[in-house]
C-alpha cells in the first residue's frame, strides 16, 4: 500500500469572494502514483513518458472534482521547478473561477493564492525530502 502525506492548504482566505481550499496527496514513489492514476505502462508512449519524470523528479495531477493534487516529487527535484509544478496543477483546479465573473480583485487573488500555496508546499515538501535524505525522518 501506498504511503500518502496530505498537506491541506495553509494559506489564509483572501479578503475578496474568493475562498480557497486545495489539498495536496504527496506519494513516497511514483509507481504508487502511476498505478493510482491508471496510467498503460505497457505502451511506448508511456516508456517515454516514464524517462521524463524520471528526470524531472516530480510528476502529478489534479482531481479536480475533489479539489485535490496527487503528487510525487522525487529528491533531485528543484525548488523553482516544484514551485512551478505545483502552480501548475492549483491552476488546474482554480481557472475556472479566475475566467469567471470575479472581479480584477479576486481574479488577482487566485493568482496570489496559487503562488502562496505553491511555495508554501514546496517549503514542506522539499524540506521533507531533505531531511529524509540526510536520514532524519
Amino acid at each position: 500500500m501506498a504511503h500518502v502525506k496530505i498537506l491541506p492548504s495553509q494559506c489564509p482566505e483572501s479578503p475578496g469572494n474568493f475562498r480557497a481550499s486545495a489539498s495536496l496527496y504527496l506519494y513516497d514513489t511514483l509507481g504508487d502514483l502511476i498505478s493510482l492514476a491508471g496510467l498503460d505502462m505497457a505502451t511506448e508512449a508511456f516508456a517515454i513518458w516514464r524517462v521524463g519524470m524520471d528526470l524531472q523528479q516530480f510528476w502529478g495531477f489534479a482531481d479536480l472534482d475533489n479539489h485535490h493534487i496527487h503528487a510525487w516529487v522525487g529528491g533531485g527535484a528543484s525548488s523553482a521547478d516544484v514551485i512551478h509544478f505545483f502552480a501548475h496543477e492549483l491552476s488546474h483546479l482554480f481557472l475556472d473561477e479566475i475566467d469567471g465573473e470575479l472581479s480584477d480583485e479576486d481574479r488577482a487573488d487566485i493568482v496570489g493564492f496559487i503562488a502562496r500555496q505553491s511555495c508554501a508546499w514546496a517549503r514542506q515538501v522539499l524540506k521533507t525530502g531533505a531531511a529524509k535524505r540526510n536520514g532524519s525522518l
